[in-house]
């Protein structure tokens, strides 16, 4: 009998455990689409909590005539907050996917704000999110 108790006990304590665990490291995703020549500035405000945060963002680079060229530019990508801002390092505008770390940022309300790094395009055309 003491065993069972013991048992039942163990298993309700793993449950609780696993669930407390998944509610812990729910993941915060924010979507974000950019057409630039050289610079946009987000409308749409975040709210983000005080930890590691990145995009992961994939973008291409364009002509006048909107055909994707090969003289590839970079952009960056800024989440911004009043004074406070971070910044990815250059990102290449050629069709790939890339993660970019911002780091640990402070809890609070973000925009996100993409700049065209370069001549070679006309504009760049993208999407991307702000993971937490």
């Amino acid at each position: 009998m003491k065993l069972k108790k013991i048992l039942i006990s163990t298993a309700l304590s793993s449950a609780v455990l696993v669930v407390g665990a998944a509610t812990a490291f729910a993941a915060v995703s924010y979507s974000y689409e950019f057409e630039i020549s050289y610079q946009v500035f987000g409308s749409n405000s975040h709210a983000l909590t005080n930890s590691s945060t990145s995009t992961t963002v994939k973008a291409d680079s364009y002509d006048f005539y909107d055909w994707i060229i090969t003289t590839k530019d970079n952009y960056k990508v800024e989440i911004e907050k009043g004074l406070t801002s971070y910044s990815t390092s250059n990102i290449l505008a050629d069709g790939i996917s890339y993660t970019k770390n911002f780091g640990v940022v402070s809890a609070g309300s973000y925009t996100v704000n993409v700049y065209k790094v370069g001549g070679n395009a006309d504009h760049i055309e993208g999407k991307g999110t702000i993971n937490q």
